[in-house]
């Protein structure tokens, strides 16, 4: 499946870091982090702000027509602590801080595969102003994971 993907890793359209999100003396960054199902059966979109995100995904040529966010909660990846999210099929994505510069977070981002030691995705991405980062996680129920990072 990741070589029909070429192009999502570059989709890496990044998010803000907004005052408050991090100070100069901590080595953490705040964020959203959303699970979202996407697929081309019904037209779902629940909620509706993933119209935004629907539309993004088309511009690169990944057409869905339903989008249903399956859990959403507000995570601080760190430096020295990798922060984990679960994903439904029970595998985990893994974030870890590497870099804060110029009000911007460059993030290490690690996908597990289903039974396999090997990751999915193991890749790094530079996340900036005002922008979500949708990450494609694998295949599930008859569509695609996303894991989405946005400004809190």
């Amino acid at each position: 499946m990741r070589g029909s993907w070429p192009t999502l890793a570059g989709v890496a359209l990044a998010w803000a870091l907004l005052p408050g999100g991090a100070n100069a003396d901590e080595t953490k960054v705040d964020m959203m982090a959303e699970v979202v199902h996407a697929s081309s059966q019904g037209s779902t979109l629940d909620p509706p702000q993933l119209e935004k995100m629907k539309n993004e995904l088309a511009q690169k040529g990944l057409r869905f027509s339903s989008l249903k966010r399956l859990s959403q909660k507000k995570i601080a990846v760190h430096t020295a602590k990798p922060e984990e999210i679960g994903l439904p099929d029970g595998r985990k994505a893994t974030l870890s801080l590497i870099q804060l510069k110029d009000d911007a977070a460059t993030v290490k981002v690690t996908v597990a595969q289903r039974n396999k030691p090997q990751p999915l995705l193991e890749t790094t991405y530079r996340l900036a102003r005002d922008k979500s980062t949708y990450i494609h996680c694998g295949a599930y129920t008859n569509g695609e994971l996303f894991l989405v990072l946005s400004p809190p």
